[in-house]
């Protein structure tokens, strides 16, 4: 009893240490030019960057992809701010402090006024039950640092890629899904990311363009009279579509007709799609099959355009707590990469899953993942607002009841 007491007691210690390092962080909220928002601790705030170091892992942002930074008050700046506007002899109003601080995981400060307040107050209910609360939270905390320092993390279990969380019972979840994009939902796709400067082949009719004049009639660009109309119709069709664009014609998008992959789609089809998305993805054992969790790929006729779009929008849709599968605004870190590393060569690797291997064998000088990190870079930044109405499919996690039928486990099932 008594070892197990001085253990807690040095513990306790640590987590004050551990605790009164975290007060010091400055975090930042930096806004990207594409209007994405990333908030972490500033690691480094430099004159052509910032680092900020987010979910542990330190992410540097060049100055020109920077809109905006705003600096947050350390919760000790806005702890003394707050303690400054209530007196001393004011109970409630230093346990809300506390409570506050309860809130912020600031746990040795809230410890500090709620000691004070057990002086002023010695039976007050609530500050005897938050101070025993907060005394158990920084044991907690002093225990996890512990098994963490010993190898005893919780690993996410990802897809089961073939190795079934029920001990190898093979469990039926059903049809697996078969809805893909529509030719409708594809064209829309090709028109957000045309690239005008490859000449792209772009039909667009004659009714679609006699409803622009009259939709945007008086608008800049729009001709009023019908003898520029009559002009208007003789120009080419990537003309009239960057006039679309700049009046954000957005219901018409769809009707114009792209007859030819844009280069980001061309690029993703013969260097990503088959060589990193169907070959190291998409299986039966992984994403592709019944263990997918919540990302689900297909591997069906992967030639066709609409396998290659639909596991396109898929990756493009697709973020867990970990990041984005594509991220534009920092393609280094995409999943769809870093997941594909062996485990020593990035800060997010895969989810650790039995019989997974991964397929840039020797990092990032590997010639297929210079190829899809470049195709990456390439997507235009912000991420366009397809509009298209597709369910991105996923499939539940679940496990054999005692009579044997399947049950879904969880809300969302399993997978990244």
């Amino acid at each position: 009893m008594q070892l197990n007491l001085r253990g807690f007691v040095l513990a306790f210690v640590l987590s004050l240490t551990v605790t009164a390092v975290a007060w010091a962080e400055r975090q930042a909220v930096v806004t990207l030019n594409t209007g994405r928002q990333l908030k972490g601790e500033v690691v480094d705030d430099g004159a052509d960057s910032i680092t900020l170091r987010i979910s542990g892992i330190n992410t540097k942002i060049k100055r020109t992809d920077i809109k905006s930074v705003k600096f947050l008050k350390t919760t000790d700046e806005e702890y003394k701010e707050r303690r400054a506007k209530v007196d001393d002899d004011d109970v409630d109003g230093r346990y809300e402090i506390a409570r506050w601080l309860f809130d912020q995981k600031a746990y040795t400060l809230a410890l500090k006024e709620l000691n004070e307040l057990t002086k002023i107050s010695p039976d007050h209910q609530k500050v005897g039950l938050l101070r025993r609360v907060v005394i158990l939270k920084i044991g907690e905390d002093a225990n996890n640092n512990n098994n963490t320092n010993n190898g005893n993390n919780n690993q996410d279990p990802g897809p089961n890629h073939g190795n079934n969380a029920n001990n190898g019972n093979n469990v039926n979840v059903g049809p697996l899904p078969t809805k893909m994009l529509d030719a409708e939902s594809i064209n829309k796709l090709k028109v957000f990311e045309i690239d005008f400067k490859t000449n792209p082949k772009i039909f667009i009719s004659r009714d679609v363009i006699e409803e622009m004049f009259e939709n945007y009639a008086g608008k800049e660009g729009v001709p009023d009279n019908p003898n520029d109309k009559r002009l208007f119709l003789r120009k080419k069709p990537d003309e009239i579509l960057k006039i679309m664009f700049a009046l954000r014609a957005r219901e018409l998008y769809g009707k114009v007709q792209v007859r030819d992959d844009p280069p980001a789609f061309a690029a993703f089809r013969q260097k990503v799609h088959r060589n990193v998305v169907v070959n190291h993805c998409a299986t039966a054992k992984c994403h592709g099959g019944e263990n997918a969790g919540k990302l689900f790929l297909f591997n069906k006729g992967i030639n066709s355009p609409t396998t290659i779009y639909t596991n396109f929008y898929i990756l493009n849709q697709f973020k867990n707590k970990a990041g984005f599968m594509i991220d534009r605004d920092f393609p280094e870190k995409s999943l769809l990469l870093t997941y594909a590393l062996p485990d020593n060569a990035t800060p997010l690797p895969h989810p650790k899953v039995k019989g997974w291997q991964p397929l840039f064998r020797i990092g990032q000088k590997d010639r297929a993942y210079k190829a899809a990190l470049d195709w990456v870079s390439t997507l235009y930044k912000p991420v366009p607002q397809y509009d298209v109405k597709y369910k991105v499919p996923s499939l539940p996690a679940r496990l054999p009841k005692a009579n044997g039928k399947a049950e879904p486990v969880g809300k969302d099932g399993g997978g990244e």
